[in-house]
C-alpha cells in the first residue's frame, strides 16, 4: 500500500466518478431519504463504482475504506448504541470529506510503516468467525486467537452499520439484509431461532452450566418480551460451537482471549444480569480449555443499585 498515491488516485477517482445511470438499492431507509438524501446516496454509488472500475489493489481497498468511514458524517444519522438515530447537520461537502478521510487513512499508512517498517503483511478473510475453518483454515494451525464476540445485550449490529453494508455492497436489498441479520451471532432478538445440539442440552442441565443459566431462564418466564429466553439459549449454544470450534484450531499451549461484557435486562421490577464472562468461563471449560484468568478491563455504570456485576472482561484461555 502506497500512502504516497491514495489520495492522488481519490482525487483522479472523483473526477471520473459523476453518473446518474447508478441504482440506489432497495433499502426503506435509502428510497425514502430519510437516513441520507437520495442525492448524496447517488453521488456515493456513483464513486464506488469509479473505484472497482479503475482497478483492484490495496490502495484501491483504502479509498473504499474511507468511504465507508465516510458515510455517517455524510448521513442524517449518528450512531447511539443499539440504534441509528436522526440528527440535524449541515450539508457536507462530499468530495473535500472523501479527500480528508482518505488523507487521514495515508498519514496513519505512513505512521505504521515507520513505526514497523518490516512488518509482514496480513491475510485477510470474510467469513463467520464461528466457523474459521470453512474458510481454509487447518485444525491445530493457530497460535493465538483473540477475539470479542457480541454481548448479549439485544444489540443487533448490522442495524447499526446497515448504511456501511450497503455502501460496500455486502447487501442490495432488504431481503438480503434481513437474511443478514437472522444469521449472525444470536445476541439480539432478530436473529433466527438456534437449533441446539442434544450435547448442549445435556451441558446445560447438570454443572456449572445449569448454575449459571436456570436463573436466567427462569427470570424470562415472567417477562412480556418472550424473545428474551431464545436469546439466551440461542447465545449460550452460539457460544459452546464457536468455542469448541476455535478449540480445535489452536495448536497445543496455543492461547485463546475473549472480550465479553455482561449485560443487565428487565428493569427495575424484573432485573436479570447475563454474567457472559462466567457463561464464557464455563463454556470453554466444558470444550477443553484451561481458563487462566478474567481480567476486568473496566466497570460498566451501574442501572440498579447493588449491581456490582456490569463490567467488560478478558478472559485468557488456553489448550494444554
Amino acid at each position: 500500500m502506497d500512502a504516497q498515491k491514495i489520495v492522488a488516485l481519490g482525487e483522479s477517482v472523483l473526477a471520473r466518478s459523476f453518473s446518474s445511470n447508478v441504482t440506489i438499492p432497495k433499502l426503506s431507509s435509502l428510497t425514502t431519504g430519510r437516513c441520507m438524501s437520495r442525492h448524496t446516496a447517488r453521488r456515493l454509488v456513483a464513486i464506488r463504482e469509479a473505484i472497482r472500475a479503475d482497478g483492484e489493489s490495496p490502495n484501491h481497498d483504502a479509498l473504499l475504506l474511507g468511504l465507508a468511514s465516510a458515510i455517517e458524517q455524510l448521513s442524517k444519522t449518528r450512531k447511539d448504541g443499539r440504534a441509528l438515530r436522526l440528527v440535524k447537520r449541515d450539508r457536507q461537502n462530499i468530495a473535500k470529506t472523501l479527500i480528508q478521510k482518505w488523507q487521514q487513512i495515508a498519514s496513519d499508512i505512513r505512521f505504521m510503516q515507520q513505526l514497523a517498517p518490516r512488518a509482514s503483511t496480513p491475510s485477510v478473510f470474510l467469513g463467520d468467525g464461528r466457523g474459521p475453518a470453512s474458510h481454509g483454515i487447518e485444525p491445530g494451525s493457530v497460535d493465538m486467537l483473540l477475539t470479542s464476540p457480541p454481548y448479549p445485550n439485544n444489540i443487533d449490529y448490522s442495524e447499526v452499520y446497515k448504511l456501511e453494508l450497503w455502501l460496500l455492497g455486502f447487501v442490495r436489498d432488504s431481503d438480503e439484509f434481513l437474511q443478514l441479520r437472522k444469521t449472525t451471532f444470536r445476541s439480539h432478538p432478530t436473529a433466527a431461532p438456534a437449533e441446539p445440539s442434544d450435547e448442549f442440552y445435556r451441558e446445560m442441565t447438570k454443572g456449572i452450566l445449569k448454575i449459571l443459566l436456570e436463573p436466567i431462564l427462569s427470570r424470562t418466564q415472567f417477562s412480556t418480551e418472550h424473545h428474551r429466553r431464545r436469546v439466551v439459549i440461542g447465545y449460550a449454544f452460539d457460544l459452546w460451537a464457536t468455542l469448541r470450534e476455535h478449540y480445535r484450531l489452536l495448536k497445543r499451549n496455543g492461547v485463546a482471549v475473549l472480550v465479553v461484557g455482561n449485560s443487565l435486562h428487565g428493569g427495575k421490577h424484573l432485573p436479570y444480569l447475563i454474567p457472559t464472562d462466567l457463561l464464557v468461563t464455563a463454556v470453554a471449560e466444558r470444550a477443553g480449555y484451561k481458563v487462566s484468568k478474567i481480567a476486568v478491563a473496566r466497570n460498566s455504570r451501574r442501572r440498579l443499585s447493588g449491581n456490582h456485576f456490569l463490567r467488560e472482561s478478558l478472559i485468557v484461555m488456553g489448550k494444554e
